[in-house]
Order: structure tokens, then C-alpha cells, then sequence
């Protein structure tokens, strides 16, 4: 799913496999009332400026961040007026029987990631999943559900090492 010119938050439609990814650029205006959903997301800024406020901590966010949301997370955005926020949208929501393998690599808290190494290869991986699922192909499910693990995978190693240069 592709929006150009999003006013609102834009909701997956999930396959039977769970995962879902959306592009939103934001349109000057958007607005995203306090939001927690039934599903965890990783997002990745693709361009703009603005806030991401989970709790009572509001994070500045700018292209390149990562941002981690465990399900039934309360957060909302507030784009810079001059610069609305893009960004791609991994939306996660195993069923049963994905359960334990997605167990240990899902976001567990909400945080910002700046790493501009980890940034890459989040965009090539999210790149990889949105091509997939843009596609009717033969093992489609197996790759979109395959880089989607090794995406979690090295988000938790990174940030469980603590080999990030900043996390909020």
C-alpha cells in the first residue's frame, strides 16, 4: 500500500502471513490522533521532520530514524508543517503457528533509533519485503516472511548490544 498524500494514519490489510508494509508521505496537515493498534511496527523515515510522543516523552524524528512500536503501544505523530514526514511501515501481526520463531525478535518497547549503518540495512530489507508483497510470485510469502525475521533479527542484536550510536 502506497499513500502520496496521506491526511490520516493509513491501516494494513493483513495477509495470511501477518506482515504488511505501507509507504505513507504524510500531506501538509496530517494529523494522527493518539493511536495503540493490535499489531507491533517497525517504521523507517524516508524524508521529513517532526515528533513521535509515546507516553510523555515526545521524540524528535528526521529521515533515517528507526522507530520500534510493540503492539497495544499508545504514540502518535506531529509533522514539521515545512517538511511532513515519509516513511515505510513493517506492520506485524504472526499468526499462531509463527508465534515462537516472531516471539524473540519482536519489538518489545518503543524506541528511536538513530543508527545511520542499521538505517540501511532496515531500507534494504523493507525495500525487499514492499517488492515482494507488491508481487504475485512463486515462495513470495517465504521471502517477505524470511527478511522480515532477518530484519527483527538484526534489530535486536543491534540494539540489545548496544552497538547503537543513539536510542531514545
Amino acid at each position: 500500500v502506497i499513500d502520496l498524500a496521506s491526511e490520516s494514519p493509513v491501516l494494513p490489510e493483513f495477509p495470511d502471513c501477518g506482515i504488511c508494509i505501507l509507504e505513507s508521505h504524510h500531506k501538509q496537515g496530517f494529523v494522527m490522533p493518539i493511536s495503540k493498534y493490535e499489531f507491533s511496527e517497525v517504521m523507517l523515515i524516508l524524508d521529513g521532520r517532526g515528533f513521535v510522543t509515546s507516553g510523555k516523552t515526545r521524540h524528535p524524528v528526521r529521515k533515517q530514524n528507526i522507530i520500534t512500536v510493540p503492539k497495544d503501544t499508545p504514540y502518535f505523530y506531529e509533522d514539521d508543517p515545512g517538511a511532513p514526514l515519509a516513511m515505510l511501515c513493517l506492520c506485524l501481526r504472526p499468526p499462531v503457528g509463527y508465534q515462537a520463531v516472531f516471539d524473540l525478535v519482536m519489538p518489545t518497547r518503543f524506541q528511536v533509533i538513530r543508527n545511520l549503518s542499521l538505517s540501511r540495512e532496515v531500507s534494504l530489507h523493507l525495500r525487499a519485503i514492499f517488492f515482494e508483497q507488491s508481487q504475485t510470485r512463486y515462495c513470495g510469502v517465504a521471502v517477505v516472511t524470511g527478511q522480515t525475521l532477518l530484519l527483527l533479527s538484526k534489530l535486536m542484536r543491534k540494539v540489545e548490544a548496544g552497538t547503537k550510536d543513539d536510542q531514545n
